[in-house]
């Protein structure tokens, strides 16, 4: 998907005739349509877990904003899980990701349809792909704001009244306020305050070894040498999805007298981490459900950088290995966060000690109570 918005945005030829092309086409729809009038606000929001939680103070901004409007948001089922989570009852369209075409890039006619039906006066997209734009192009919104991301293209500008450009600092969270403020929202929210600080210290750590993909995991013999370390002072589980970990490993672990818990939806990994007092993981999303909830966090970093995503607050740590070809100012490697990497290097050479070391300088820091 990467290589092809790369290609259009190299291409001047290519660019230039895309632009075009959608300006003619969105602006007829833009301007020569009948538009609503029914006061329905729809934000579409289709993000993975993490940027889902990251979305959380922009979205109600946007709603506080629009106070009077019926709200609609437009996610995937476990972004909708997540929002329940901290957002007032609002009305929610589900995009089943099977639903998409052509690489998840394009939204379904089904889909269009559920649009066309809520009529929305405004539409706010804080998603800034194409999908989301061939979600809303003939909603017949009276304004339509948006975010200019990596992965839309000039072809779909001029669908939108106003577009705000990807930040890549100081947080991934303030670009979706940058959305909000394209509105009018008034940004006076701390980051801070999406996190429900419940000060819980109580000597259980779960560790969940997995992530999106393997560039950015640890791997999990190191997880279990690290439960072995840990186990000697505190209460350790391993938490992963069921039918992710072979018989043998399983095993493995038992045999090491570390339990685990085998979730089998999100809904159960979420009831399980309320149990916790500590999560450890890769950057990934449990991590951030972790933070939502209240919980301290130890995230071990690889091929993305720890400033752009990490959980705000005190309450959250992190280690990583810096090499030649870590991120420092950009958001992901050059080697797109891992997907191109051949070697790992990042991940591979970090060593259970420097784990270890920074795990333990931050298990001080909060104050965890040992077993004994």
């Amino acid at each position: 998907m990467i290589e092809i918005y790369d290609i259009i945005k190299k291409n001047g030829v290519i660019d230039k005739f895309f632009f075009i092309v959608g300006k003619v086409f969105f602006g007829f729809y833009r301007k020569y349509l009948y538009k609503n009038e029914t006061n329905n606000l729809l934000i579409v929001s289709l993000h993975n877990l993490g940027d889902t939680i990251f979305t959380i103070p922009a979205v109600n901004k946007i709603i506080e904003h629009y106070e009077g409007y019926k709200s609609f948001i437009v996610c995937y089922h476990d972004s909708k899980i997540i929002y329940k989570l901290k957002l007032n009852p609002h009305q929610y369209i589900e995009i089943n990701k099977s639903d998409l075409k052509y690489g998840e890039r394009i939204v379904s006619k089904k889909n269009r349809n559920e649009i066309i039906k809520v009529k929305p006066d405004i539409i706010v997209d804080i998603t800034g792909t194409i999908t989301s734009a061939s979600l809303i192009y003939n909603a017949r919104a009276k304004k339509i704001f948006g975010l200019k991301s990596r992965f839309s293209t000039r072809f779909t500008e001029s669908l939108y009244d106003r577009l705000t450009n990807v930040r890549f600092t100081p947080h991934l969270i303030n670009t979706y306020l940058d959305v909000a403020d394209l509105v009018g929202a008034k940004q006076n929210e701390k980051k801070e305050e999406i996190i429900q600080k419940n000060g819980d210290t109580s000597p259980i750590i779960y560790i969940h070894p997995f992530a999106s993909r393997k560039a950015k995991e640890w791997g999990l013999k190191k997880y279990i040498e690290l439960a072995v370390n840990l186990k000697r002072k505190y209460s350790v589980n391993f938490i992963f999805q069921k039918n992710s970990v072979t018989p043998q490993i399983i095993e493995e672990i038992r045999e090491k007298e570390i339990d685990i818990i085998e979730t089998e939806t999100l809904e159960d990994l979420i009831s399980h981490l309320k149990e916790c007092s500590l999560l450890i993981s890769n950057d990934t999303g449990p991590i951030q459900i972790a933070a939502l909830l209240g919980k301290n966090t130890f995230s071990i970093y690889g091929p993305t950088n720890p400033e752009y995503s990490l959980p705000v607050g005190e309450m959250h740590s992190y280690v990583n290995k810096l090499i030649e070809c870590s991120p420092v100012k950009e958001r992901i490697c050059f080697t797109l966060g891992g997907v191109k990497c051949p070697l790992y290097r990042c991940m591979n050479e970090l060593t259970i000690d420097e784990v270890n070391l920074k795990l333990n300088l931050f298990l001080d820091s909060i104050n965890m109570t040992q077993i004994n």
